[in-house]
Protein backbone atom coordinates (compact mmCIF):
# COMPACT_ATOMS: atom_id res chain seq x y z
CA UNK A 1 0.00 0.00 0.00
CA UNK A 2 2.85 2.36 0.86
CA UNK A 3 4.49 1.62 -2.50
CA UNK A 4 1.26 2.48 -4.34
CA UNK A 5 0.99 5.80 -2.48
CA UNK A 6 4.59 6.68 -3.33
CA UNK A 7 3.97 5.80 -6.98
CA UNK A 8 0.85 7.96 -7.10
CA UNK A 9 2.72 10.83 -5.48
CA UNK A 10 5.50 10.57 -8.04
CA UNK A 11 2.97 10.48 -10.91
CA UNK A 12 1.27 13.61 -9.59
CA UNK A 13 4.62 15.34 -9.30
CA UNK A 14 5.49 14.44 -12.89
CA UNK A 15 2.12 15.66 -14.10
CA UNK A 16 2.71 18.93 -12.29
CA UNK A 17 6.00 19.38 -14.11
CA UNK A 18 4.51 18.48 -17.49
CA UNK A 19 1.14 20.19 -17.31
CA UNK A 20 1.47 22.88 -14.61
CA UNK A 21 1.95 23.35 -10.90
CA UNK A 22 -0.45 22.09 -8.23
CA UNK A 23 -1.52 24.18 -5.23
CA UNK A 24 -3.24 22.94 -2.07
CA UNK A 25 -5.60 25.79 -1.22
CA UNK A 26 -4.84 26.89 2.35
CA UNK A 27 -1.86 24.51 2.54
CA UNK A 28 -2.20 22.26 5.63
CA UNK A 29 -5.34 24.08 6.85
CA UNK A 30 -7.32 23.04 3.80
CA UNK A 31 -10.64 24.66 2.87
CA UNK A 32 -12.25 25.80 6.11
CA UNK A 33 -13.37 28.85 8.08
CA UNK A 34 -10.75 30.98 9.83
CA UNK A 35 -8.09 31.17 7.07
CA UNK A 36 -7.22 34.28 5.04
CA UNK A 37 -7.22 32.71 1.58
CA UNK A 38 -6.64 35.95 -0.31
CA UNK A 39 -3.48 36.54 1.70
CA UNK A 40 -2.42 32.98 0.84
CA UNK A 41 -3.17 33.52 -2.87
CA UNK A 42 -1.18 36.80 -2.95
CA UNK A 43 2.02 34.82 -2.31
CA UNK A 44 1.50 32.61 -5.37
CA UNK A 45 2.03 33.15 -9.09
CA UNK A 46 -0.68 31.17 -10.81
CA UNK A 47 -0.41 30.42 -14.52
CA UNK A 48 -2.70 28.84 -17.08
CA UNK A 49 -2.45 25.08 -16.67
CA UNK A 50 -1.94 25.12 -12.90
CA UNK A 51 -4.25 23.09 -10.65
CA UNK A 52 -5.99 24.10 -7.40
CA UNK A 53 -6.65 21.33 -4.88
CA UNK A 54 -9.44 21.97 -2.36
CA UNK A 55 -9.38 19.65 0.70
CA UNK A 56 -12.38 19.80 3.08
CA UNK A 57 -15.02 17.88 5.00
CA UNK A 58 -18.05 17.40 2.77
CA UNK A 59 -20.36 17.53 5.81
CA UNK A 60 -19.56 21.21 6.34
CA UNK A 61 -18.19 22.67 3.11
CA UNK A 62 -18.20 22.58 -0.65
CA UNK A 63 -16.67 24.70 -3.45
CA UNK A 64 -18.58 26.93 -5.85
CA UNK A 65 -16.98 28.76 -8.75
CA UNK A 66 -18.81 32.08 -9.20
CA UNK A 67 -18.63 35.35 -11.08
CA UNK A 68 -16.90 38.43 -9.71
CA UNK A 69 -20.22 40.05 -8.82
CA UNK A 70 -21.47 36.98 -6.94
CA UNK A 71 -18.08 36.66 -5.24
CA UNK A 72 -18.27 40.20 -3.89
CA UNK A 73 -21.91 39.87 -2.78
CA UNK A 74 -21.56 36.23 -1.60
CA UNK A 75 -24.41 35.13 -3.85
CA UNK A 76 -24.35 31.30 -4.00
CA UNK A 77 -27.61 30.78 -5.87
CA UNK A 78 -26.22 30.78 -9.46
CA UNK A 79 -22.71 29.30 -9.46
CA UNK A 80 -20.68 28.76 -12.63
CA UNK A 81 -19.64 25.30 -11.35
CA UNK A 82 -20.16 23.22 -8.18
CA UNK A 83 -17.65 20.82 -6.55
CA UNK A 84 -18.42 18.60 -3.56
CA UNK A 85 -16.02 15.64 -3.56
CA UNK A 86 -13.99 16.76 -0.53
CA UNK A 87 -10.83 16.73 -2.65
CA UNK A 88 -11.48 18.76 -5.79
CA UNK A 89 -8.90 19.27 -8.54
CA UNK A 90 -9.68 22.43 -10.53
CA UNK A 91 -7.45 23.33 -13.49
CA UNK A 92 -6.97 26.99 -14.30
CA UNK A 93 -7.60 26.94 -18.05
CA UNK A 94 -7.61 30.64 -18.92
CA UNK A 95 -5.86 33.85 -17.93
CA UNK A 96 -7.67 36.39 -15.78
CA UNK A 97 -9.45 36.02 -12.44
CA UNK A 98 -11.26 33.00 -11.04
CA UNK A 99 -13.49 33.22 -7.97
CA UNK A 100 -14.39 30.44 -5.49
CA UNK A 101 -16.63 30.45 -2.40
CA UNK A 102 -18.18 27.96 -0.01
CA UNK A 103 -21.88 27.45 -0.72
CA UNK A 104 -22.94 26.61 2.83
CA UNK A 105 -25.04 29.34 4.44
CA UNK A 106 -22.95 32.11 6.03
CA UNK A 107 -19.57 30.58 5.14
CA UNK A 108 -18.78 33.03 2.33
CA UNK A 109 -19.68 35.96 4.63
CA UNK A 110 -17.33 34.45 7.21
CA UNK A 111 -14.43 34.64 4.74
CA UNK A 112 -14.44 31.19 3.18
CA UNK A 113 -13.72 32.44 -0.33
CA UNK A 114 -10.71 33.10 -2.56
CA UNK A 115 -9.93 35.12 -5.70
CA UNK A 116 -7.24 33.66 -7.95
CA UNK A 117 -5.31 35.84 -10.44
CA UNK A 118 -4.12 33.72 -13.36
CA UNK A 119 -1.38 34.79 -15.78
CA UNK A 120 -0.81 33.48 -19.27
CA UNK A 121 1.52 30.51 -19.43
CA UNK A 122 5.15 31.29 -20.28
CA UNK A 123 4.93 28.73 -23.11
CA UNK A 124 2.19 30.75 -24.81
CA UNK A 125 3.76 33.32 -27.11
CA UNK A 126 1.69 36.42 -27.87
CA UNK A 127 0.35 36.79 -31.36
CA UNK A 128 2.28 39.25 -33.50
CA UNK A 129 -0.01 41.26 -35.77
CA UNK A 130 0.90 41.17 -39.43
CA UNK A 131 1.95 44.49 -40.97
CA UNK A 132 -0.70 46.26 -43.03
CA UNK A 133 -0.46 45.68 -46.74
CA UNK A 134 0.85 48.62 -48.76
CA UNK A 135 -1.68 49.74 -51.38
CA UNK A 136 -0.42 49.58 -54.94
CA UNK A 137 0.09 52.89 -56.68
CA UNK A 138 -2.22 53.43 -59.66
CA UNK A 139 -0.38 55.01 -62.61
CA UNK A 140 -1.89 58.25 -63.95
CA UNK A 141 -3.96 57.96 -67.14
CA UNK A 142 -2.20 58.83 -70.43
CA UNK A 143 -2.82 62.32 -71.88
CA UNK A 144 -5.74 62.55 -74.33
CA UNK A 145 -4.82 62.32 -78.01
CA UNK A 146 -6.50 64.35 -80.73
CA UNK A 147 -7.30 62.23 -83.75
CA UNK A 148 -7.68 63.77 -87.19
CA UNK A 149 -10.31 62.75 -89.71
CA UNK A 150 -9.38 59.98 -92.17
CA UNK A 151 -7.22 61.27 -95.03
CA UNK A 152 -6.24 64.49 -93.24
CA UNK A 153 -2.74 65.21 -91.92
CA UNK A 154 -2.14 66.27 -88.34
CA UNK A 155 -2.26 70.00 -89.03
CA UNK A 156 -1.80 72.67 -86.37
CA UNK A 157 -3.68 75.96 -86.92
CA UNK A 158 -1.62 79.16 -87.54
CA UNK A 159 -0.72 81.29 -84.54
CA UNK A 160 -2.91 84.14 -83.42
CA UNK A 161 -2.33 87.41 -85.29
CA UNK A 162 -1.23 85.79 -88.57
CA UNK A 163 -2.58 87.93 -91.51
CA UNK A 164 -5.46 86.51 -93.51
CA UNK A 165 -4.44 87.09 -97.17
CA UNK A 166 -7.44 87.02 -99.51
CA UNK A 167 -7.24 84.98 -102.71
CA UNK A 168 -7.95 86.56 -106.14
CA UNK A 169 -11.41 86.13 -107.69
CA UNK A 170 -11.93 82.75 -109.29
CA UNK A 171 -9.08 81.07 -107.43
CA UNK A 172 -10.29 77.89 -105.75
CA UNK A 173 -9.99 77.76 -101.98
CA UNK A 174 -7.89 74.71 -101.13
CA UNK A 175 -7.73 75.60 -97.46
CA UNK A 176 -10.85 73.68 -96.43
CA UNK A 177 -12.14 70.27 -97.51
CA UNK A 178 -15.04 70.29 -99.98
CA UNK A 179 -16.40 66.89 -99.04
CA UNK A 180 -15.67 63.59 -97.30
CA UNK A 181 -12.18 62.28 -98.03
CA UNK A 182 -11.03 65.51 -99.65
CA UNK A 183 -7.38 66.08 -98.68
CA UNK A 184 -6.84 68.97 -96.36
CA UNK A 185 -4.25 71.43 -97.65
CA UNK A 186 -3.02 73.96 -95.12
CA UNK A 187 -2.93 77.63 -96.16
CA UNK A 188 0.37 79.08 -97.30
CA UNK A 189 2.14 81.23 -94.72
CA UNK A 190 5.23 82.42 -96.62
CA UNK A 191 5.01 85.83 -98.39
CA UNK A 192 7.04 84.42 -101.30
CA UNK A 193 4.61 81.55 -101.64
CA UNK A 194 1.68 83.98 -101.59
CA UNK A 195 3.28 86.15 -104.31
CA UNK A 196 3.96 83.10 -106.50
CA UNK A 197 0.40 81.87 -106.02
CA UNK A 198 -1.05 85.27 -106.97
CA UNK A 199 1.14 85.39 -110.08
CA UNK A 200 0.05 81.92 -111.16
CA UNK A 201 -3.58 82.80 -110.55
CA UNK A 202 -3.27 85.94 -112.70
CA UNK A 203 -1.62 84.00 -115.52
CA UNK A 204 -4.29 81.28 -115.32
CA UNK A 205 -7.03 83.94 -115.43
CA UNK A 206 -5.48 85.58 -118.53
CA UNK A 207 -5.17 82.24 -120.35
CA UNK A 208 -8.76 81.34 -119.57
CA UNK A 209 -9.93 84.77 -120.85
CA UNK A 210 -8.08 84.31 -124.16
CA UNK A 211 -9.50 80.80 -124.55
CA UNK A 212 -13.04 82.08 -124.07
CA UNK A 213 -12.38 84.83 -126.64
CA UNK A 214 -11.12 82.28 -129.21
CA UNK A 215 -14.14 80.03 -128.72
CA UNK A 216 -16.45 83.05 -128.92
CA UNK A 217 -15.25 83.81 -132.48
Amino acid sequence: MAKIAVALFMMMALCGVCFGAGYNVGESDGWTIGVDYNQWASTKKFQVGDTLVFNYNTMFHNVLQVTKHDYESCNVKSPVATFASGRDFITLDKAGHSYFVCGFPGHCQAGLKVAISVRASSSQSPEVPSPPSTPKEIPPPPPPQTLCAPGQPNFHPPPLGFPNVPLPPGFPNFGTPSGPGFPYLPPFYSSASLHSSNLKAAMLSAIMTNLFAVFAY
